[in-house]
């Protein structure tokens, strides 16, 4: 508790010179004051300055003051001892330890090491990392990972004693002052008796770290406070320090336990393995000269290296891609070479051989060797034959080649083993639906392989089942699937269902001349079409079998058409019978850029019905000028209906759906038009060259 504050009598009394009470008997009292006679007359008090002594400084042991300076002198003493102690125990860590700059050098050499030998490891160019360096290093870092283990478990173990130590115990200060000095005089009687002892005990203390506990002041506890808490967080960094050297030697035992390529190196290539890893380096980099020129090394001295073949096979078949200085096809045929002496070889690994065949085929598919593609996979089936994968994709490629039995044995053979195998569920179903025309079967199976994400991500299947549904009259169904389809992103919209698409062009089912931007030469040939009528009905009524019948998207009735232009050329005795006709044409290929391929006369007999049915691309467009029409021959594209006009064009996009029928007109009638195929107006000139070549 505070002391008490003095009485105003007392304090008055000191002011004029009376001596305060105390309870000390020893205590002295100070001379009175006495008043001094005035000159200007009785009881006038002078104006004068008083001036209070400072006390002296009482080091007496009998007395109140005495024993607090004591005190205070004693823990002065003792705070100065806490703090030699602190510095010494630094002195003797620093004895022990290696010096803060060499500390700090070895961290930094610790953590230089490590990038160092991960640098070596990267780059294979310079130099090659053998195992024994790699042991050696692993050796280092254990070392020094264990000696700066075992001194920061040293020092945590000191920072705990400190801690102990100079731990700070607030004690309540006692109600009762006498008690307290009575106390502090014990422990200054006992600090006089025994001031050899405290020496003693305090070298004891340092050398032994015993626990002592004292009281410091605020300002005492948060500076040693803030000691500790410097202490730990270094202690902190050292051990995230350890932990990454910890990391890096497990990182190191992991390269050292396995090389990454093992799986495509044979023993051989595996003396050569930092080469040909700096050259598959450099060749995914698209540094193609200087690739070469190791794949070269190292087949000069391994002349059978199959990861040095497979290596320039990448080489040529990505020059296809980025280097125009030779055609592609040369490109890709030098690379089906160096392909194929990697599968020719015995040596070849597992997934070296898969993967050089992989290659291959896409490189023989893409200039249309599908021949050597079958061939190839073929050779997979049998080195990997429980893997239903590249039986699928040996029969896709059948089907790419035009033979649909050969196809259809392969995806039964897969589905005899594995009912459930999606991919072969779907491409049996396309068969049946697109060449064996079994609907029901062909849907059954269509829908069931859907459920497999690669077969969900294929638009001919949406294409062809909802086709197929529409077809069994199951619109609803058919319009759900186109749905599906387009929100998968497959399909611009549900009624636009090209697969084949150029972004950014304009979509509408209907055209104007003007719009095509081919109207001048449209019209042109709208001013002569008597003269193309006539030679179009004398080629139906005298040479109706040079017509041929259409029929893949035919409901009822009979289509047939007789091609004035195909695959880029003019047929020479459709133009013997149209002469006329074809000089009209001719003028309108070389005057504009607007025709794309076909140009054909076609006719439709009355009672004849085409089955909704949409383009396999969007960039075309399809102009149908009239020559023989009917008021009951209709057209519908999208969701609108027109009819055709004698002497005039109708403009559509064929990639919307389109259904044509011609009912109600008696049964000798007919319909016959001139169709051109254009391009779509927004179509890029170099598309349209790129296309023709």
């Amino acid at each position: 508790m505070p002391p008490p504050s003095p009485s105003p009598s007392s304090y008055y009394g000191q002011q004029n010179g009376n001596a305060t009470v105390s309870n000390n008997p020893t205590a002295q009292n100070r001379a009175q004051f006495r008043r001094q006679g005035s000159s200007y007359g009785p009881g006038h008090v002078h104006n004068m300055a008083v001036v209070q002594i400072a006390p002296r400084v009482d080091y007496s042991f009998s007395t109140k003051g005495g024993l607090r300076s004591w005190a205070v002198l004693i823990v002065f003493i003792l705070l100065c001892m806490t703090i030699l102690t602190i510095f010494s125990e630094d002195d003797s860590n620093d004895d022990i330890q290696p010096g803060p700059s060499s500390s700090i050098d070895q961290d930094e050499e610790a953590n230089i090491a490590i990038p160092q030998e991960e640098e070596v490891i990267m780059n294979l160019e310079d130099e090659e990392l053998s195992d024994d360096s790699e042991e050696d290093a692993e050796e280092v870092l254990l070392s020094k990972l264990k000696e700066k283990a075992i001194l920061n478990e040293r020092r945590r173990k000191e920072n705990i004693r400190m801690k102990e130590k100079f731990f700070v115990e607030e004690d309540e200060e006692d109600s009762d002052e006498d008690d307290e000095e009575e106390n502090k005089s014990d422990e200054l009687q006992s600090f006089r008796a025994d001031e050899p002892i405290v020496e003693e005990k305090r070298d004891r203390e340092q050398e032994q770290k015993k626990t002592t506990t004292t009281k410091l002041n605020p300002d005492d506890k948060q500076r040693v406070t803030h000691v500790f808490e410097e202490q730990e967080r270094l202690t902190q960094e050292e051990e995230g320090d350890d932990q990454e050297e910890s990391h890096a030697v497990s990182s190191i035992k992991k390269k050292s336990g396995g090389y990454s390529r093992k799986a495509i190196t044979n023993r051989e290539d595996f003396k050569f393995r930092n080469e040909l890893d700096a050259a598959d380096f450099l060749m995914e980099k698209h540094d193609f000269p200087n690739a070469q020129l190791i794949y070269d090394s190292v087949l000069a001295r391994y002349k059978e290296s199959p990861r040095a073949h497979y290596g320039l096979g990448r080489v040529f078949h990505l020059k296809s891609e980025f280097d125009s200085s030779l055609d592609v096809t040369e490109y890709l045929e030098h690379a089906i070479e160096e392909y194929d002496k990697v599968i020719d070889d015995d040596d070849t690994p597992d997934e070296l051989f898969k993967l050089a065949a992989t290659e291959l085929i896409e490189c023989a598919k893409f200039i249309g060797n599908l021949h050597k593609a079958v061939t190839v996979q073929r050779a997979l089936i049998d080195r990997f034959p429980g893997e239903p994968a590249l039986q699928n994709e040996f029969g896709k490629t059948f089907l790419m080649m035009g033979r649909p039995d050969d196809a259809r044995k392969v995806f039964t053979n897969i589905l005899d083993n594995d009912p459930s195998n999606s991919v072969a569920q779907a491409y049996y179903g396309y068969i049946l639906k697109v060449y064996e025309d079994d609907l029901e079967k062909g849907v059954q199976l269509m829908k069931k392989g859907l459920k497999h994400e690669d077969v969900a991500n294929d638009s001919k299947f949406y294409f062809h089942l909802g086709d197929a549904l529409t077809r069994l009259g199951r619109n609803q169904e058919a319009y759900k699937i186109y749905e599906e389809g387009a929100q998968l992103g497959l399909f611009p919209s549900v009624y636009q269902r090209s697969i084949h698409n150029l972004d950014g062009l304009v979509a509408r089912p209907w055209w104007s001349l003007d719009q095509t931007l081919c109207g001048k030469h449209l019209r042109n040939i709208e001013r002569q079409w008597t003269i193309i009528r006539e030679e179009a009905l004398e080629a139906w009524n005298l040479h109706e079998k040079r017509f041929a019948i259409e029929k893949i998207h035919l409901n009822s009735g009979s289509e047939s058409v007789l091609y004035i232009r195909k695959d880029m050329e003019f047929q020479k005795g459709t133009c013997r019978l149209l002469p006329n006709t074809c000089e009209i044409i001719k003028k309108l290929v070389e005057d504009s850029s607007c025709v794309k391929d076909e140009i054909k006369i076609s006719t439709l007999i009355a009672g004849s019905r085409i089955w909704p049915h949409c383009g396999p691309t969007n960039y075309e467009l399809e102009a149908e000028l009239g020559l023989q029409t009917s008021s009951e021959a209709r057209i519908r594209v999208g969701q609108e209906t027109r009819g055709w006009k004698p002497g005039k064009f109708l403009v559509y996009d064929p990639s919307f759906e389109t259904e044509i029928w011609f009912d109600g007109a008696t049964h000798n009638a007919f319909r016959i038009v001139l169709s051109i195929n254009l391009w779509h107006q927004g179509v890029p000139r170099s598309f349209r060259t790129q296309t023709i070549d």
